[in-house]
């Protein structure tokens, strides 16, 4: 039986230590779940929100459905600050999601939550 050494070097394991540095804040991400009835017809109304979500502090933006439910879709929306992400989905509460022409796919209520990254 082979002994296997431990080092103090990630590196030797195939993966880098995350660096984080302590004068970088964590960046607040808006995660957002909800069924779509029309995928393609969600992507033209959210694209329609583009210049609403820059001047919003929107910094960068990722869309995700799982791959056994193309009905479904994971939006992820960066932030500056937890206050920038909180007005927001106000916004998309009270503005977006009560109106069947602002958001004409959506299916059901969102599930929302204000995330940020923690070192590890």
């Amino acid at each position: 039986m082979l002994a296997m050494e431990c080092s103090e070097d990630p590196s030797i394991l195939g993966w880098a230590a995350a660096m984080r540095s302590p004068s970088v804040r964590a960046m607040p991400t808006l995660h957002i779940e909800h069924a779509v009835n029309d995928f393609d017809v969600w992507c033209v109304a959210f694209s329609r929100f583009a210049d609403v979500r820059a001047r919003s502090g929107v910094l960068a933006h990722r869309i995700h459905r799982p791959v056994d439910d193309p009905c479904f879709v994971v939006i992820d929306l960066d932030f500056g600050t937890t206050e920038e992400a909180q007005r927001f989905l106000t916004f998309l509460r009270d503005q977006v999601w009560v109106s069947a022409a602002s958001a004409p796919a959506l299916v059901g209520s969102p599930q929302t939550r204000i995330l940020e990254s923690v070192p590890v």
